[in-house]
């Protein structure tokens, strides 16, 4: 079972995935330095900050909720 995702994986499939979530991660560390949060406003980057934790939160609910 892979760690980030939650997605079993065979064992000869193992090495694709690595290269999937290694891209993955480069691709939201290229997005992250885009937007710098010293920038915005304090109350706005609290705000922010909440937004993308609840999504982050609801989507892995909604992952688990989808597999059982």
């Amino acid at each position: 079972c892979c760690p980030i995702c939650g997605v079993t994986v065979r064992l000869n499939d193992l090495e694709s995935h690595y290269n999937q979530e290694v891209e993955r991660l480069s691709k939201i560390s290229r997005c992250s330095k885009k937007m710098h949060l010293e920038d915005v406003p304090k109350n706005e980057a609290f705000d922010l900050v909440r937004k993308n934790r609840e999504q982050r939160l609801t989507a892995r609910v909604a992952r688990y909720s989808a597999r059982a």
